[in-house]
C-alpha cells in the first residue's frame, strides 16, 4: 500500500532571510515510494531541490528561488487535473468515466433531473426527462426508483439542446463522435458486444471498451409508452436532422451498434463525452 503525505513548500521571493522574505507556498502530496498514481516521489524532490537549491525543514521545503516556486505550482496543477478514469460530479452525481479510442466518455447514463414528466406528455421543441416506469411528477420519487438508479433518466431531443445535461468541460456527443468511438472499437458490426455490460438473463457483453452500455429503454414517440427495458438501450446523439435526431441503438441479441434517426420526441438515454483540448 502507498503513503501519500502533503509537503508545503516554502519559496523566498528575492530575499535571503526567512524573517523578511515574502513567501510563496505551494501544498504537493508525495509518495515516499515512488511516482505511483501521478504524484511526485522523494527522487523527484531531490533533483528539483539539487537543480535549484534548498533544505529540508520542519514540515517543508525552504528554497530561495522564484523558480522553484513557479516550478512547483505547475506540478500542483498538473497533480490536481482531471485524468481520464477519474469520477466527475455534476449536479450532485459521480459519473464514472472511460478512455475509448482517444475520447473520454461517462461510463454510465447522465441523471439530471430538473423534472420529470409522465410516458404520456412529450414535445419536440420543449423540453421533458423521463424515468422509466414512472408515471408522475415527482422529481424525488422517481429518483426513487429502480429504474433510475440503474438506467439513469430519459431525455427528449429539445432537452439535450436546452438543458445542461453534461458538465463543464464536457458534452453530448455529436453523431460524428458516435462514430469515431465505435470506429475505434474495431467495427459498428461487432462494436456493441465491446460496449455492453452484463445486465440480467440476455443483456451479455464483455463491457472491454469500459463504456458500460444497459438496456435503459426507451419512450416512445408514436403514443407516448414505456418500452425496451432490460432489453434494448438508446442513446441520443447531439446532431439533429429535422425532425428527426442521430441516435445509435444496442440490442440484446446482437453485437451491433445501430446508427438511425428518429423523432426528436422519443425519450433516450443520454452519455457525455469530453471536449477536446
Amino acid at each position: 500500500m502507498h503513503r501519500f503525505f502533503p509537503l508545503l513548500f516554502t519559496a523566498a521571493v528575492g530575499l535571503t532571510s526567512p524573517t523578511t522574505a515574502t513567501a510563496q507556498t505551494v501544498t504537493v502530496p508525495y509518495n515516499p515510494d515512488g511516482d505511483a498514481n501521478g504524484l511526485i516521489g522523494v527522487t523527484d524532490l531531490q533533483d528539483l531541490l539539487s537543480t535549484y537549491g534548498g533544505a529540508f525543514a520542519p514540515g517543508a521545503i525552504v528554497v530561495d528561488s522564484v523558480e522553484l516556486g513557479e516550478v512547483l505550482d505547475s506540478l500542483q496543477a498538473q497533480i490536481n487535473a482531471f485524468r481520464c478514469g477519474d469520477d466527475v460530479l455534476h449536479e450532485g452525481y459521480w459519473y464514472n468515466t472511460t478512455s475509448i479510442g482517444g475520447q473520454c466518455w461517462f461510463a454510465e447514463n447522465v441523471r439530471y433531473l430538473p423534472e420529470v414528466s409522465p410516458s404520456t406528455e412529450g414535445s419536440d421543441l420543449d423540453p421533458h426527462a423521463y424515468v422509466y416506469g414512472y408515471q408522475g411528477t415527482g422529481v424525488l420519487a422517481a429518483q426513487n426508483t429502480l429504474a433510475y438508479h440503474q438506467f439513469g433518466a430519459l431525455y427528449n431531443f429539445p432537452a439535450v439542446q436546452q438543458w445542461s445535461l453534461c458538465p463543464a468541460g464536457w458534452h453530448v456527443p455529436t453523431d460524428l463522435e458516435w462514430t469515431e468511438m465505435t470506429n475505434s472499437l474495431g467495427d459498428e458490426l461487432f462494436a456493441g458486444n465491446l460496449m455492453k455490460a452484463k445486465y440480467g438473463e440476455y443483456w451479455d457483453g464483455t463491457n472491454l471498451s469500459g463504456f458500460s452500455g444497459l438496456p435503459g429503454g426507451y419512450r416512445s414517440y408514436l403514443d407516448g409508452y414505456f418500452g425496451g427495458a432490460g432489453l434494448d438501450g438508446y442513446w441520443w446523439s447531439s446532431s439533429p436532422i429535422w425532425p428527426f435526431a442521430w441516435y445509435r441503438y444496442l440490442d440484446f441479441d446482437s453485437e451491433v451498434v445501430v446508427r438511425n434517426d428518429n423523432y426528436q420526441l422519443s425519450g433516450f438515454s443520454v452519455r457525455c463525452v469530453r471536449d477536446a483540448e
